[in-house]
């Protein structure tokens, strides 16, 4: 949610910056073997898909939908299938049938977690880019 957030606020660039970095602490945080470098650039591409998706608009239900459809089949089944199947020498077709019911249920939290923080945190926005202008004036 951390990347929704960036994306929000900041836009695609700050999005996949948090995506990244994200995925670097949770790995020193909890060390398993090697980064997996694939993983990292999947978050980062996440924060893309985010960030093109949510800066400058307002949240909706049907653009929460369609973002996180669009993440799920683009990062979480294609992009970390991969990159798992490149670590441990899996099968793809395999590892994605794996991946489909957990992506399927994370889908519909995503969905109701995104739009509900995204919601939330739009009278912040909206108080920090009057700010912004006032700023510059």
């Amino acid at each position: 949610m951390f990347i929704a957030i960036a994306a929000y606020l900041n836009g695609p660039v700050s999005a996949m910056f948090v995506g990244a970095l994200g995925d670097f602490v949770a790995w020193l945080i909890y060390p398993h073997g090697m980064l997996n470098v694939g993983i990292t650039l999947s978050m980062a591409v996440m924060g893309l898909i985010f960030g093109l998706s949510y800066y400058n608009e307002k949240p909706s239900l049907l653009r929460c939908i369609l973002t996180a459809v669009t993440e799920t089949a683009l990062v979480e089944l294609l992009l970390k299938t991969w990159a798992l199947k490149t670590v441990y020498g899996t099968s793809f077709g395999a590892t994605l049938l794996l991946r489909l019911l957990p992506a399927g249920i994370m889908l519909a939290v995503t969905v109701l977690l995104t739009f509900g923080i995204l919601k939330a945190i739009t009278p912040i926005k909206a108080r920090l880019d009057r700010s912004e202008r006032a700023r510059r004036q």
